[in-house]
């Protein structure tokens, strides 16, 4: 009961509205930091790991970051956190869980307000998030003076590339600021391009990561099941979009497996050099909207914004992992340099 006076306190304190236009306002902030917090964590492949309700905070911040991590190989499922075998956290779930973990918090105020009224707050969230994504995104992608409908396409195809081609996320947008302008050296483009086929996966290394986690007999049987009787599969802890899941592992597997080494090469190039070509259209309408800066001016505002924005150094869990391996014999080497 001493929480929730001195919770009523705080929220009574900071808005200065009527009870109901106060908690409601309260609520609304709530949602908008939470949603461009998890904006800027997508933008730079960063996943929690562990977005349990108790572990967000309403100043829009989260705590516990036991298992979190930022990617190296770009995934949408990637999932840090050893224990979350279903992937309820996977960095593509992220803005969802967000979402979700507030409509628990209008709950919790249903005390005060009916939680109904709150939770018709929500799609707040969406919109917020959708603004501060595609804000932070057009920095990324050095998209300055114009905004185009088709920007989503643009960066969504990115991302579709980075994953058929197993991309590392933070070197692969990295590089992008010296991806030039029609008008500068046409040879930066083919050595671009040459860079972003160093950052792809081997087929090795995906053959390795799209590993099957169990037989395809029993995966066809939960099919079935699921089908037949939804309630039994959720009874023995497996959900249908798990099974999905799996299914496309095991696709992916068997089409990388059938691929020959210089032809997942020969992919890799032809994915980047038409993601490439759709990049250097949209930055044709960009240098038309930049008026009266000329090329190289309009290439150095780029390049300056978007190396502030595309961070050239991450925590590489394998990295950090070897340094606490090290210090706990002593050696303090890798965490001091």
């Amino acid at each position: 009961m001493s929480s929730q006076v001195s919770s009523h306190m705080l929220i009574q304190s900071a808005f200065e509205h009527s009870t109901e236009d106060r908690y409601v306002t309260f609520f609304k902030e709530v949602i908008k930091s939470t949603a461009h917090l998890v904006a800027l964590w997508q933008c730079v492949g960063f996943t929690h790991g562990v977005l349990n309700t108790d572990n967000m905070s309403i100043v829009g911040l989260t705590i516990d970051y036991g298992p979190f991590g930022f990617m190296d190989r770009f995934h949408p499922g990637f999932v840090p956190n050893g224990t979350d075998s279903g992937g309820r956290y996977a960095y593509n779930k992220q803005p969802e869980m967000c979402r979700w973990n507030l409509g628990k918090l209008a709950e919790a105020l249903s005390l005060v307000l009916p939680a109904e009224l709150l939770k018709a707050e929500l799609d707040l969230f969406d919109k917020t998030f959708e603004k501060s994504y595609m804000e932070k995104m057009r920095l990324k992608f050095g998209l300055l003076h114009h905004q185009a409908d088709e920007d989503s396409d643009l960066i969504e195809s990115f991302f579709e590339t980075m994953d058929q081609t197993g991309s590392d996320f933070t070197n692969s947008f990295r590089c992008l600021s010296r991806f030039p302008l029609r008008g500068t050296k046409g040879e930066e483009r083919e050595r671009l391009l040459d860079y972003l086929l160093s950052q792809c996966s081997t087929k090795e290394e995906l053959l390795k990561h799209y590993r099957a986690t169990m037989e395809p007999s029993q995966l066809s049987m939960l099919m079935d099941l699921g089908r037949a009787n939804p309630l039994v599969l959720s009874l023995i802890g497996v959900s249908m979009e798990q099974l999905q899941h799996e299914v496309d592992i095991q696709e992916r597997h068997q089409q990388l497996k059938a691929m020959g080494g210089e032809d997942k090469l020969v992919a890799n190039r032809e994915l980047w050099s038409r993601w490439l070509d759709q990049y250097s259209k949209r930055l044709d309408t960009e240098l038309e909207a930049a008026g009266e800066v000329t090329v190289d001016e309009l290439q150095d505002q780029r390049a300056r914004v978007m190396n502030a924005n595309n961070p050239r150094f991450i925590l590489r869990n394998y990295l950090a992992q070897n340094a606490i391996k090290l210090a706990e014999n002593g050696d303090y080497s890798e965490v001091l340099h």
